[in-house]
């Protein structure tokens, strides 16, 4: 649908031919006050509704389209009682029974990215309502998938939210891959410009920890010391993190063989780099009370 910049245009049609109360409107992130009351929250943009996979409406997503407009590209419903920006994908109704034959679900960050993967037939995919996943979307989706391949914006953004979303997903035990798009800094760009070589890339998605040990070994230079030490104190932050022994142990080992270092001393590092975040976590000691006469 579409959101006019009118300001009214929702709010009138609620209020004077349904005959609901601002003060719902308000309740259900739909409106905001303004100079004469309520006043449409969403202005002069392509609207998505955001479905629970009940079939429920819970909220709404609002996109630009225009250059220069106002507000950020992706404006969302605001929490409310029943829309829980942590707790939603968009698309998930639609996608769950093709992510239930797969066994895999794809992450992506846009409604656009959802509907021109779509398009091209590649349905079992959602979009992430945050920057990183959550433990309410975990559960959520593995209730339907073992598997959960990251396809998310290759900026430093994309990157970051893809490490957070790791401290959800190793607790379940599920298997995530990435994958790597070809061209195009998001999937709907990818697709326009070349839909063979994205579909390829799906198809041929990387383990997470093997993408990002590439990503770290490009970005940090591991001929010098200090780049050896980046590289493997975050790389050694990730892997503590994993939950199944063999695979932390491969991954380690590996690591190992690059840096031209040894397995063990890898060990003690992370030994140090657990203490180390387990001390900052502590809370301080509330400060005793001096005795007084």
């Amino acid at each position: 649908g579409y959101a006019p910049n009118t300001g009214f245009a929702l709010t009138d049609y609620l209020v004077k031919k349904k005959g609901y109360p601002g003060q719902e409107i308000l309740d259900a992130g739909l409106g905001t006050m303004r100079g004469r009351g309520v006043g449409d929250f969403f202005l002069g943009r392509i609207m998505f509704p955001l479905t629970d996979h009940r079939e429920n409406i819970v909220g709404f997503s609002g996109r630009t389209f225009t250059d220069g407009a106002f507000g950020p590209k992706y404006m969302n419903t605001r929490e409310t009682l029943v829309y829980h920006k942590g707790e939603m994908f968009y698309g998930l109704l639609t996608a769950k029974e093709a992510m239930k034959k797969e066994n895999q679900v794809v992450i992506v960050e846009g409604e656009f990215d959802v509907i021109a993967c779509f398009r091209e037939g590649i349905t079992n995919v959602v979009a992430i309502k945050g920057t990183a996943l959550t433990e309410p979307q975990v559960k959520l989706l593995s209730r339907f998938v073992q598997k959960v391949t990251m396809c998310l914006d290759g900026d430093n953004a994309g990157q970051e939210a893809m490490k957070r979303s790791l401290a959800v997903l190793e607790p379940k035990g599920l298997t995530t891959t990435v994958v790597v798009i070809p061209s195009g800094k998001d999937p709907d760009e990818a697709l326009k410009t070349d839909p063979g070589a994205f579909k390829a890339a799906v198809k041929n998605d990387v383990p997470v920890y093997d993408y990002l040990m590439d990503l770290m070994l490009t970005t940090h230079d591991i001929s010098a010391i200090e780049g050896k030490k980046t590289a493997g104190d975050e790389l050694l932050a990730l892997f503590s993190r994993i939950e199944n022994e063999i695979i932390k142990e491969h991954y380690i080992k590996k690591l190992s063989k690059l840096l031209d270092t040894t397995y063990e001393s890898l060990l003690r590092e992370i030994g140090r780099l657990t203490k180390r975040d387990r001390v900052q976590a502590m809370p301080l000691a509330a400060p005793k009370a001096k005795m007084t006469r």
